[in-house]
């Protein structure tokens, strides 16, 4: 528990530091993430980690880097808690990746969908649930 304590903190200093344009901090502490993230089974928080680092690389123009970062994403493939049809969709994330280096567009469309949905869910988690009404309440329980 406590490597999945340090991975989502540690993603949340690369957000923080990315945020604040500290680009080669942000790469590390995401590259920290991801390998964290990643040793302990979790596939899509990895990715995201990936990403993040991905799109950071390719605005420093160390597009070199994209391939093997790529590779770590396919390495995620061998994870035995990914849920039904996801594989497809790492090895669709690694070619985004592949292709960002020269063509940045779609991988960086990516990484702000990613970005809205994190955004999105940490919202839902910090809501608290509504009541529901009477109304809803009686339309549930007849049946």
């Amino acid at each position: 528990m406590k490597v999945l304590e340090d991975a989502k903190g540690t993603f949340a200093l690369a957000e923080s530091a990315r945020d604040q344009g500290r680009l080669e901090d942000a790469a590390r502490l995401f590259g920290r993430s991801a390998t964290r993230w990643a040793k302990s089974g979790k596939a899509f928080p990895a990715i995201d980690a990936y990403f993040e680092l991905g799109a950071i690389l390719i605005l420093q123009g160390r597009v070199g880097l994209i391939p093997d970062l790529a590779e770590h994403l396919l390495d995620l493939l061998r994870s035995d808690s990914l849920p039904p049809g996801s594989s497809i969709k790492i090895a669709v994330f690694a070619l985004l990746m592949r292709k960002g280096a020269a063509d940045p567009g779609p991988f960086f469309s990516l990484v702000h969908q990613l970005r809205r949905h994190r955004a999105e869910r940490r919202r839902q988690e910090e809501e608290p649930p509504r009541p529901v009404s009477q109304w809803a309440m009686k339309e549930l329980t007849v049946g």
